[in-house]
């Protein structure tokens, strides 16, 4: 959502949505100019852009999750809520950032506030960039000293529940999976008599689990189909609306909000950043907690493994500027992730999923929910997330937090299953949890990508796409990858083409 305000004096437009923001836009404005740090920790997730007289500001919030990008002409601050609108506003031509390019096929998003064009980048979270009579000035304002919380898994337990009845009692919908974190949030609905909308997408345990909730409830649930079609004739939209960073393979949140019977004014609650309280990267009981002590040697080896895992390009057909990014080569990346990321593993894999996931990866997703309503996103709140730092790694293993809010608000939702077992959620993750052997959810795709891949109107979506690609890999090359590579390789890097293609093709829509 975009608002713009403008009166005699400052001209005030605002990125995604501010929940409690000032009385109206132009008070806001006027904070901006004059105190811009006190705009950053206002809750929701927007950036703002203030000008007046000589002065051009644009201030992140506190997470940086709305889409904002910007282009300095040496003159002129050009912003947009896509690299496509501020390409147009700054008269840019196309150019590819391939350090970009090299995250993206690695990380399946970009890192730090990069973008797809070298010159664009990406607003930072509580960054302030400002214009003033021709001159830029970028920084970064500091966060508020954190409430110190006696106990403060209780405490994250409390923000949530706040969270839902602060903005949750007018046409509150709850995007339900099997799994732990959509759980959490409709047991903190269910604790303050609030009986959300919920819907469910795709294939398989997430709505077989969430039509058994819904039963027991008595809660309106409605499962959505992700059909193939709605998949191609949504490609070029969402490819603009995620600035081309969101691969193939996760185009369903797109399918998935459009395809539901939502209005513009409902709230959709969603999971994000759930997993910033358990161990997301690497939850795996004892070899963890093995791993953690060691963080010296595992840290890099850590970063050292996800930078082998990349979209596999045909090396007799990819641009070299791209090849000499990728797997061992990608020396910046690699020194990048060990001066932002570098210390004890555990803590360092949260702050990487919340700073670069969440901000690069899962704020893609909210855009394009976003198209349809209102995203609620309470496991990224400032009350939350201070509360998840401060306790326990051993609340962070197992789902244990999960577990503990969801039994102290609604212990009757640890009955169902979080997969196609029988087993219980439970208080506790089970033994073979704790030897490494098991994860702590068994994930289910909502859609079966490998398949919808190889299906013929894929393949003509493919070679339109890849037409446009010309400047980065062979189309032949990609025919002879595609016969030889395993289904594996061939879904990830298709995966990473497509959106590629269609973001350039994109860019020539009107």
């Amino acid at each position: 959502m975009t608002i713009v305000q403008n009166n005699q004096f400052i001209l005030t437009k605002v990125y995604g949505e501010a929940l409690d923001r000032p009385n109206n836009l132009v008070a806001l404005g006027t904070v901006a100019v004059m105190n811009p740090e006190q705009v950053i920790d206002l809750p929701g997730h927007f950036a703002v852009h203030v000008e007046t007289g000589g002065l051009s500001r644009l201030i992140g919030s506190r997470y940086g999750l709305a889409q904002c990008f910007y282009h300095f002409d040496g003159r002129r601050l050009h912003h947009g809520a896509d690299v496509r609108a501020v390409c147009r506003s700054a008269g840019l031509e196309w150019d590819w950032n391939w350090r970009a390019l090299a995250a993206v096929s690695c990380f399946e998003h970009v890192l730090g506030e990069d973008s797809l064009h070298p010159l664009v980048s990406r607003l930072g979270a509580g960054e302030i960039v400002t214009v003033r009579n021709g001159s830029l000035e970028t920084r970064v304002a500091p966060a508020p000293e954190a409430e110190r919380f006696a106990d403060p898994a209780g405490a994250a337990i409390d923000a949530l529940v706040n969270f839902v009845q602060t903005h949750g009692r007018e046409n509150a919908v709850v995007s339900m999976s099997a799994g732990f974190d959509s759980r959490a949030i409709l047991a903190a609905f269910l604790a303050s008599g609030i009986r959300p909308r919920l819907i469910s997408g795709g294939y398989g345990t997430d709505v077989r689990m969430s039509k058994k909730i819904a039963a027991k409830y008595g809660l309106e649930l409605e499962a959505i189909d992700l059909p193939l079609a709605d998949f191609l004739d949504s490609r070029l939209d969402i490819a603009r609306i995620t600035s081309g960073s969101k691969t193939a393979c996760n185009w369903h949140t797109y399918v998935y909000a459009k395809r539901a019977r939502l209005n513009p004014d409902d709230q959709i609650f969603i999971g994000s950043n759930g997993e910033f309280a358990r161990t997301f990267y690497f939850d795996r009981g004892a070899p963890f907690i093995l791993a953690d002590l060691l963080s010296r040697w595992t840290t890099p080896k850590f970063w050292n493994a996800k930078l082998a895992r990349f979209a596999q390009l045909p090396e007799d057909g990819t641009n070299a500027a791209l090849l000499d990014r990728l797997g061992p080569k990608q020396t910046e990346a690699r020194a990048y992730l060990m001066r932002n990321y570098g210390g004890r593993l555990g803590d360092s894999m949260d702050e990487f999923y919340l700073r670069e996931r969440v901000r690069n990866f899962i704020a893609n997703g909210l855009a394009l929910v976003g198209a349809f309503a209102k995203p609620r996103t309470p496991f990224v709140t400032t009350e939350w997330i201070s509360a998840i730092r401060q306790t326990p790694r051993r609340m962070k293993l197992g789902n244990a937090w999960h577990r503990f809010a969801i039994a102290k608000l609604e212990p009757s939702l640890l009955a169902f299953p979080v997969d196609d077992t029988t087993r219980p959620m439970g208080r506790r993750a089970e033994l073979k949890y704790w030897t490494g052997r098991v994860g702590h959810t068994r994930d289910t795709a909502p859609m079966d990508y490998a398949s919808l891949f190889a299906a013929a109107p894929f393949e003509t979506a493919l070679d339109a796409a890849i037409e446009r690609l010309d400047d980065i890999v062979d189309r032949g090359a990609v025919r002879r990858f595609q016969q030889s590579a395993s289904r594996q390789e061939r879904t990830r890097t298709l995966s990473y083409l497509m959106a590629l293609g269609s973001f350039k093709e994109s860019l020539a829509q009107p």
